[in-house]
């Protein structure tokens, strides 16, 4: 920190100014959406979403603050953002496509060592454990990216990584409960890959036509709409993972029935490894107790495999837009 207060410097472009006033009423509009809005993707999947009437007020007026924050900006004399910045093709695409990234990269984490933890029997220590391919993903594609990005181009390179990453939503749509920690690590490893070579150039690509005094503004409307889309999608998932769950539920629980000869092999089977410690009618209810819990835990893995397919389906559709951003700086 002393190094970097001695040694770096401020372009003049982004040091301080004097005279600027804050922009209070657009601030208090930004705060009224973003607490309105955390607080509806935290603890709207486990209220029931618009099921509930306080979730449907907190959207509204989160809503309310957002529409009124963005006419401040866009009327007002000395606005908190300078929104104007949208209006570059390139900083607009560039700016969707990390915000869907981001959404991307956050669901992952969350959910896969929770599925772990709590589908295999993993510790703490193992899922984390899972994760350290995606950081060595991450270490390749940073020296791939330093070496060959002047060659390749930032464009090819961001459009190949999130091929790349949604070839990783597709293996990670490809997992069963026998899997081990090999099985993880290679779709790991390819997230870990895409994630850098789509994020890494796509920050320059998407600044490179903006002025030196947008460069600063361009950044923080950039940043808080990535935490937005951070958020967005880590809240989405958990909806996804529960509502996936009860379909497949609902799906698979028709064929536990009589007429289905496999399931009432699977019963009897079950049943005659019960009766030697009770009686049979016990015995068969603990077999259909049995097969019921391998219902829900094959449901909730068709959740999770659904929603990284999910993953790789927002990647793909998200590829095609780098080609509309421009490739040079403009004269």
């Amino acid at each position: 920190m002393a190094a970097a207060k001695t040694l770096l410097e401020e372009p003049p472009y982004a040091k301080r100014q004097k005279g600027v006033k804050l922009d209070t009423v657009g601030f208090f509009f930004l705060s009224l959406w973003l607490v309105c809005l955390q607080i509806v993707l935290d603890k709207g999947n486990d209220a029931d979403w618009f099921g509930s009437t306080w979730i449907c007020w907190l959207t509204f007026i989160s809503c309310v603050g957002g529409i009124c924050f963005l006419i401040s900006q866009i009327k007002g004399k000395n606005p908190l953002t300078d929104l104007s910045v949208m209006k570059d093709r390139n900083f607009f695409f560039g700016t969707v496509i990390q915000v869907v990234l981001m959404g991307v990269m956050m669901a992952s984490s969350t959910i896969l060592p929770t599925m772990l933890q709590s589908m295999m029997g993993y510790t703490s220590f193992l899922s984390g454990i899972s994760m350290v391919p995606r950081g060595a993903g991450c270490l390749v594609a940073t020296l791939f990216s330093a070496l060959f990005i002047s060659k390749i181009g930032e464009r090819k390179m961001v459009f190949w990584g999130l091929v790349i990453l949604g070839f990783g939503g597709l293996a990670f749509g490809e997992i069963n409960l026998q899997i081990s920690l090999m099985n993880i690590g290679f779709p790991n490893f390819l997230f870990g890959v895409g994630m850098i070579m789509a994020m890494v150039p796509l920050i320059e690509l998407s600044c490179r036509t903006l002025r030196n005094d947008q460069l600063t503004n361009a950044s923080g409307v950039q940043n808080l709409l990535k935490n937005v889309g951070a958020a967005i999608g880590t809240s989405l998932v958990t909806t996804c993972i529960s509502r996936f769950g009860q379909m497949h539920q609902n799906m698979m629980v028709g064929k536990l029935t009589e007429l289905n000869p496999a399931f009432t092999e699977r019963l009897q089977s079950y049943a005659m490894s019960f009766v030697s410690n009770t009686d049979m009618a016990s015995a068969t209810h603990m077999a259909k107790n049995v097969l019921y819990n391998q219902l829900l835990q094959q449901s909730t893995l068709w959740a999770y495999i659904d929603t990284f397919r999910l993953f790789a389906i927002a990647s793909f559709l998200i590829a095609p837009l780098v080609l509309l951003m421009k490739r040079k700086n403009l004269v």
